[in-house]
């Protein structure tokens, strides 16, 4: 056998074990993933990094989901995935109506899919706000909207799991730390449904406790560590700093407001360049409303 003949063959034998490994993968799926396997059914296995895609398709932050939220969301997908396996063992596809309708969402998931990425790439990654904008917006609309009409306070919030933890965290505070690096130093692992920046609050609607020592005390001062237990018995502690105290008549500071005021901006720009967009694609497309009477 000479030298081009054994290329050939090896040629075809490599590509009938690509198509072997395809079709095995296919009929297996996840039977050659690599990594450690957080669960197995059958052959196929979930490992974390399948997890936390699933989970962020879900929309949802997996750094944000303490663990038994992920255990619920874990348990679900399996359900999921074992109905599915039984519809494949019972070739459910037979059916015409339920094929047809895999077909039809199908095609319209993928053109949902498309649109958000086009939406992404063509609109939302070009909107840029300025430091110019956020001030011009500011002072345009400072009277109606950041001027208030009762006492304010502007908190910020660091979480300690402990008390210890909590003392150790306003004594840095004291001393000058800066409190944005301070949070997310102390970020917690799991979700507590813990937010760092409050923003301005009503005064009248705090703890006795905690207006008290609001009235009390200057902007910039940190509060002593406040004990917070949840609804399951667990114990934590928040240490609060002072950002800005604004009486009645006065004004909610631009730096407590920024980021409202880049979200609003964005939403004005974003509805504009959409609009504009879609002018444009209809055009390109030749969108024609026929008979919108048959609606």
């Amino acid at each position: 056998m000479n030298k081009r003949v054994l290329i050939a063959w090896g040629a075809v034998i490599a590509i009938l074990l690509v198509v072997w490994f395809s079709f095995l993968n296919q009929i297996i799926p996840g039977v050659f993933k690599k990594g450690p396997a957080i669960v197995k059914i059958g052959y196929n296995k979930i490992t974390p990094v399948d997890f936390k895609n699933f989970v962020s398709d879900m929309g949802l932050k997996y750094s944000l989901l303490n663990k038994k939220s992920k255990k619920e969301l874990l348990d679900n997908w399996i359900t999921t995935k074992l109905f599915y396996l039984e519809g494949r063992s019972i070739h459910i596809t037979h059916d015409k109506k339920f094929s047809h309708q895999i077909k039809r969402k199908l095609r319209y998931y993928k053109e949902k899919l498309y649109a958000d990425a086009v939406f992404q790439k063509m609109i939302l990654s070009k909107i840029k706000v300025t430091d110019d904008e956020i001030k011009r917006y500011y002072n345009e609309q400072k009277e109606n909207l950041f001027k208030v009409s009762e006492p304010l306070v502007w908190l910020k919030v660091v979480y300690a799991p402990d008390k210890k933890s909590a003392e150790m965290i306003v004594a840095k505070l004291r001393k000058g730390a800066n409190i944005d690096v301070v949070i997310k130093e102390n970020m917690p692992k799991e979700n507590v449904g813990y937010e760092p920046d409050l923003g301005y609050m009503k005064i009248s609607s705090l703890t006795k406790e905690l207006k008290k020592a609001v009235l009390s005390a200057p902007n910039g001062y940190i509060l002593p560590p406040v004990k917070y237990v949840d609804k399951n018995g667990r114990i934590s502690y928040y240490v609060f700093k002072i950002m800005d105290k604004v009486w009645k008549n006065g004004y909610m500071k631009l730096s407590a407001v920024r980021n409202v005021i880049i979200n609003e901006i964005k939403r004005i720009k974003t509805k504009i360049e959409s609009e504009r967009l879609l002018k444009k694609l209809k055009k390109k497309y030749h969108v024609q409303y026929v008979k919108e009477d048959l609606l």
